[in-house]
């Protein structure tokens, strides 16, 4: 039985609206997910507990100077590249498509003469791109350099970005570097750890 509210008004297969194929893919999302009847509390509240369980837990093995040093030296780097912005600068948004952008990123190093003139759209877009990638390790640089000029307060889609981010970087990056993507994400940006 198909839900009314969930059928749109338009057809989603008329546009190539970046936000048509955003709610295309919610759509398929949706229809993959396991349906709780809501008559059944009991049943919720085990799917709940299932998939609180299967979430991976995250645990530093580093000081609370460490961590306090780190969010120091990036707010340092924030600082730096926001600086060197002009208004004009600052507004300029780069377009591309994914593949394109996977690589210029995995050839090139995030300089900060091209990092002073992404403007949020641009920044939020990469990074979304960058979490999707399988070649997360090659584009660690290119992370800590976005998350760099990522303004605050974060986009429910940026936070939900960063929270993929960590994920990754877990499972792709060595300690070291998982440690210090994992202290921004928390820390610096406020993202809880699960």
């Amino acid at each position: 039985m198909e839900d009314s509210l969930l059928t749109p008004v338009f057809s989603l297969e008329e546009s190539g609206d970046e936000a048509v194929e955003y709610l295309k893919a919610v759509r398929v999302q949706a229809q993959q997910l396991n349906q709780v009847p809501l008559e059944h509390p009991e049943a919720f509240a085990e799917s709940k507990y299932l998939l609180e369980s299967s979430i991976p837990r995250y645990s530093l093995d580093i000081s609370e100077s460490t961590v306090e040093t780190i969010c120091q030296e990036f707010s340092y780097i924030r600082n730096y590249i926001e600086h060197w912005k002009t208004p004009q600068e600052a507004s300029e948004r780069y377009f591309g498509t994914k593949q394109e952008w996977y690589q210029y990123m995995t050839a090139n190093k995030p300089f900060l003469e091209y990092l002073v003139k992404f403007d949020q759209v641009t920044v939020n877009q990469l990074l979304s791109w960058c979490s999707e990638f399988q070649d997360f390790l090659n584009l660690s640089e290119w992370i800590y350099a976005l998350l760099g000029c990522l303004e605050l307060p974060l986009l429910p889609e940026t936070a939900c970005t960063l929270n993929f981010i960590l994920v990754q970087a877990v499972k792709a990056l060595p300690f070291s570097q998982a440690a210090l993507i994992i202290v921004l994400v928390t820390n610096f940006f406020g993202q809880r750890v699960v």
